[in-house]
Formats: structure tokens, sequence, C-alpha cells
């Protein structure tokens, strides 16, 4: 009876894993555009509808939700780095979804029945939690797609969701509908990203933890310190600062030219969809931060609020189809570093955006034009500061593009075989040669050998007796002394070093005189 039944789940997992390979181009940017749009609605209507009925129960409800997401979004990066396994569970997923269903249920409960606050507080935690990952799972599904196809998808989905959260929001009879609603958003954006993020996630759950990998090929992950992410940490500090300043009668964004400026950008996408996107993110960068620059130089001449106001919904639409695009583009250069990636992005967004907000609520209680005007001016000589002494030299699509895939170590034979007393001593001389030329400390030397055999810093650590943090000092050392970027590129240069060394050796020359005859450093 048992074997049956596992006999039956094993049938169904083999059908279900043909029925995604069959998927074709259309279905996927179809699932993808679906767990998009009902991600971005979700959102839309959170904030325009649904967070004002529960401020009034509870004020700290949206910060509350907005730091429960920063929360979950830096333990899902240390655990996609360290154990990736644990993040590709589908517990995980039903878990995240239940919690933001049941988070929902509370508030329709505390709202409507019981207004008692504190049911709140743990609605939003929950909510935060199934929104943190439910935006992480969307956008992995958004990674099946090309790049040149993200950029319309992107902002099409974008401008349906506002779209549709004008229509709808406002029409909803009672906030047990609109609740009800943002609900199913969430179960449906779910169904839809499922089936496309559930392989990324199982690649990365059978591939090595990148935490390790990432110690022998540093190009294969970009750390948090990155300028790419602190770029676009500025871009949304700007954005929180748009979204609540006005809560003390300041501007409100506008909705149309959201709308027709992510329709545009949508439009800009499909014109490169034959095209290569040349320096394209660099265009969206510089349009944002100029936009926002003009909004914060109106946003004090209160008789022109509405043109603040257009301006600053430029800026936040462009910077907002900006970070997605890069964050998709960014991930999917290495399918094993897709989750910490985007994890790394929600933690951007949400401490981003709850920075700039809280000053928006501070410039609009003072009520006070003076203080409006020095925030304002400080702001935008932060950005303008920032995008001129620090982006000027920086690329997003060569940074983006430097960016290389965890692949299998291919180590030749001969170098494999070093414990043969033979190859041995001829990869141990290959390596006291670079070691020589490169001016390595002894225990550098020792690292460099390992490496050259394939080995990883788990066994480095074990063999040498040193922490994961001196191995990784000493790689990069390693690194840095021989000019090379990777344990792939180590390995090339320790193996035409050997096959040098054969060479020199066929012909009665000194084995450690490299190939072009030249006598090493202290031969």
């Amino acid at each position: 009876m048992g074997g049956g039944a596992r006999g039956g789940r094993a049938a169904t997992g083999v059908r279900w894993g043909a029925r995604m390979r069959r998927l074709d181009g259309t279905r996927v940017v179809a699932l993808a555009f679906g767990a998009l749009l009902l991600c971005k609605l979700r959102g839309d209507l959170l904030n325009s509808s649904l967070l004002p009925v529960i401020t009034s129960v509870y004020a700290g409800a949206r910060d509350q939700m907005t730091l429960t997401e920063a929360f979950v979004g830096v333990v899902v990066l240390v655990c996609a780095l360290r154990r990736p396994s644990f993040v590709a569970r589908p517990a995980v997923s039903v878990g995240a979804l239940v919690a933001g269903v049941v988070g929902f249920a509370l508030v329709m409960i505390d709202v409507v029945v019981t207004r008692v606050g504190w049911l709140s507080s743990v609605a939003a935690s929950l909510m935060g939690v199934g929104i943190a990952w439910l935006i992480i799972l969307a956008m992995t599904a958004c990674c099946r797609l090309e790049t040149r196809v993200a950029v319309v998808v992107v902002p099409a989905a974008m401008a349906a969701s506002r779209l549709v959260a004008h229509l709808v929001g406002p029409a909803a009879p009672s906030p047990v509908v609109t609740t009800a609603l943002m609900a199913a958003c969430l179960a449906g954006s779910f169904a839809c990203a499922l089936p496309l993020a559930r392989p990324t996630l199982r690649d990365a759950a059978a591939g090595p933890a990148l935490a390790d990998a990432a110690i022998t090929q540093p190009a294969a992950y970009l750390p948090v310190t990155s300028t790419l992410f602190v770029s676009l940490f500025f871009l949304k500090i700007a954005y929180g600062f748009t979204l609540r300043f006005g809560s003390g009668g300041g501007v409100i964004a506008s909705t149309a030219v959201s709308v027709l400026t992510l329709a545009a950008l949508a439009g800009w996408g499909a014109a490169h969809l034959r095209a290569r996107l040349r320096q394209g993110f660099g265009r969206l960068y510089a349009l944002a931060v100029l936009f926002d620059v003009l909004g914060f130089l109106v946003v004090p001449l209160g008789s022109f609020g509405w043109l603040a106001s257009d301006f600053l919904a430029v800026a936040g639409a462009t910077a907002n189809v900006l970070i997605d695009c890069v964050l998709l583009a960014t991930a999917r250069r290495n399918r094993l570093g897709t989750v910490p990636v985007l994890a790394t992005g929600v933690c951007v967004n949400t401490l981003g955006t709850t920075a700039g907000a809280n000053v928006g609520i501070l410039v609009s209680a003072t009520g006070g034009t003076d203080a409006a005007l020095l925030v304002c001016a400080l702001t935008t000589g932060a950005l303008l500061a920032y995008t001129l002494f620090v982006m000027h030299d920086f690329s997003f699509d060569d940074t983006i593009n430097g960016i290389q895939p965890v692949r299998p170590l291919s180590v030749p034979r001969e170098i494999a075989e070093a414990a043969a007393p033979t190859a041995g001593e001829t990869l141990r001389g290959a390596c006291a040669g670079l070691a020589r030329d490169g001016g390595l400390s002894p225990r550098e030397r020792d690292v460099l050998e390992l490496l050259a055999r394939g080995r990883n810093n788990a066994h480095i650590q074990e063999e040498l007796v040193l922490s994961r943090n001196t191995v990784k000092s000493h790689i990069r050392h390693v690194y840095a002394k021989l000019g090379v970027h990777s344990q792939q590129e180590l390995i090339d240069l320790v193996d035409a070093r050997v096959a040098a060394g054969r060479v020199g050796g066929a012909r009665g020359g000194d084995p450690n005189m490299p190939a072009d005859g030249s006598r090493t450093r202290g031969a």
C-alpha cells in the first residue's frame, strides 16, 4: 500500500516535471506576468485602501509590516547563502502563504469587530512574512524571462496593477471586500509563481552553498555593499519620502502620471525586444534622479504642489521599474544566486522606503516651509553628490555582466592525480614558481596548492586548520597577487606552468622556468 502510494507520487512528479519542461515561451511570460501583476496589485491595494484603515486601529501597522519584510529578507538571504536546501522546501512556501492569509483574516476581524489594536499588530507581522516571501517567489519566477522581455513585462504589470487598484480600490464597498481581494491576490500570485520558481529553487538546493562557492569564485555573487545595491537603496529613500510626505498636507503622488510613465517605459522596453539594451539601466537611473531632483526642488512651493506630484510620480515609477529589472538581470546571471540577490532586493526596498518615509513624515509634521526646504535641499544634494562622485564611472550593465555563474571546476588529470610522486612534485614545483613570482607567503603557497588541486574552502579549512575568514583572506590575497579572479583561472594558470615545466624538462631545462624562457625571481 505504501509502495503504491510512493509510486503514484513519483509518477505524478514525473508528469509534473515533463509538463513544466513543455512550457513554451508564451506560457512562461503569461505565468510570470500574472505572478508579478497580482503581487503588485496586492501592494497597491494595501497602500491605497487597507493601510489607512488599519492605521486608524493600530498606528504602527505600516512600519511593523515593512520591518518584518526586511527581517524576513535578511533571514532568507542568510539561509539561501548557507543552507539553500532550506528555502527550497515546499513547507516554506506553504507556511508563508498561510501566514499571509491568516494575517489578512486577523486584520479583517480587528478592523470590523474587535478594534483592539494588538490583533492588528500580530496581523501586520504575519502579513509581512507572507508578502516578503511572495515578492521573492514572484521575482524568482520572472527570472525565467530574458532581460529584454523583462523590461516589457515589469512596467506593463506595474501599470496594470496601478490602474486596477485605482479603479477597484475606491469602489470596494467595505474593508472586508478589499481584504478578501488582497488575500486572493496573494494566493493567486503564489499559484502563478510556484511552477516557474520551483526549478530554480531546486537547482540552488542541489548545488553548493553560495557562501562557500563565492570564496573561491568571488565574481559569482555581488555583496550587499556593492554600488549596485547602494544606488538602488538611494532611489528607494527618495521614493519613500514621496510616499509619506503629504501626511501633514504635502503632495500626493499622481496615479494618472504613474500609469502613463509605466506604459511609456513598457513601450520603451518593447522597442528593444529585437535589439540589445546598451546602457539602458544607466539611462533609467539618470531619469529617476532627474525627476527626483525636479520634484524636491518644487515641493516647498505650495502653489505648485501638483507639479511636484507629477515629477515625483515619474521618478517613483521609473525607480521601481529600474530596481525590479536590475534585480532580475542580476539574479539571472548566476542561478545559484537568484534567491540571495532577490532577498537583498527585499531588504533594499523595505529599508530604503522606510527611511525615506520617516523623513517625509518628520518634514510634514513640522508644517514649516523652511524645514521642508532644508530637507528637500539636503536630499537633492545627497542624490546629486552620490550620482556625480560615485556613479560617474559605474555601469549597471558591466557590473551585471561581470557576474560569473558557479560552474564545476575543470581540473586536468595530471593535477587531479597529484598524489602520484612524479605528478605531485610537478604540481608543487609549479606552485612554488608561481608563489615566488607573486610574492606569496608560505601559508598562501599552501592555500595555492590546495586550490590548484580543486579543493574547496571547507577542505582547506580542515587541511590547514584555519578559520573560514582566514581562508577567505588568504584566497583573496592569492588571487590578487597572481592576477586571477576565480579558482578555475588559477587552475588553468597552474596547468600552464606544469605544461611549461614538462616541456622544459624534456629539453633539459629548468622545470620552474616560464614558457617564454624568462627566469622567475629567486630561481
